[in-house]
């Protein structure tokens, strides 16, 4: 299904990651993609900027417009909404902050969807307990990001999904990797006009967006 980026976009803002965009984007998505980072205190917290790790919570509490959400927060709206579903974006220690989640969520594996950032990540996270995984390709190096090596890697994976920018789906990496059978996303797409292109021409299934519901 089409995916929330950061909560998806709220009262003109993207990248808010806030409560109030999960509230005012639940009765058109079911998934939601979210930025979290490790802070200070070693808590887990919802935030894009990465600036905000290195604040207390209360701080970020009060910081913007809009109430970012924490593990706790994020959680009772999961309790609140069973029917939804989040995708880990981690920005700072992605195994620690998937342990903290499998740590202190109540059925984590039904409510979240771990992103990974290298193929030597899987294994790692599988054991934690999560069934669903997602490779997304935005961090790989330059010589991570070749074509052949990534369908060398995902070969005999139980990938979820491949996510890629738009600079991967125009080199044809779409295509190529649907072949594999694995659904494909692209992020972030806000028009539809691209949609349907990257679908239709490129090989992609669906979409990370923070308008197109």
């Amino acid at each position: 299904e089409r995916v929330a980026h950061a909560g998806g976009g709220y009262n003109n803002k993207i990248y808010t990651n806030s409560i109030e965009a999960l509230n005012f984007n639940k009765k058109s998505y079911n998934y939601f993609e979210i930025d979290f980072y490790i802070n200070k205190d070693n808590e887990l917290i919802c935030s894009h900027n990465p600036e905000d790790q290195f604040i207390k919570k209360e701080i970020l509490l009060k910081k913007y417009n809009y109430t970012p959400c924490t593990l706790i927060t994020l959680n009772n709206w999961l309790n609140d909404n069973p029917e939804k579903v989040i995708i880990t974006d981690v920005k700072n220690n992605n195994y620690e902050a998937l342990k903290m989640i499998r740590d202190n969520i109540i059925n984590f594996n039904t409510k979240f969807i771990p992103q990974i950032y290298h193929p030597k990540e899987y294994e790692s996270i599988k054991k934690l307990g999560f069934t669903n995984i997602i490779l997304t390709l935005y961090r790989l190096n330059e010589n991570e990001n070749d074509l052949n090596y990534i369908l060398d890697v995902i070969n005999n994976k139980e990938l979820y999904a491949i996510t890629m920018s738009e600079n991967f789906v125009l080199k044809g990496y779409g295509n190529k990797i649907k072949l594999q059978s694995i659904p494909t996303y692209a992020h972030t797409i806000n028009t539809k006009k691209r949609f349907f292109f990257y679908k239709y021409f490129l090989g992609i299934d669906n979409i990370y967006t923070d308008w197109l519901n």
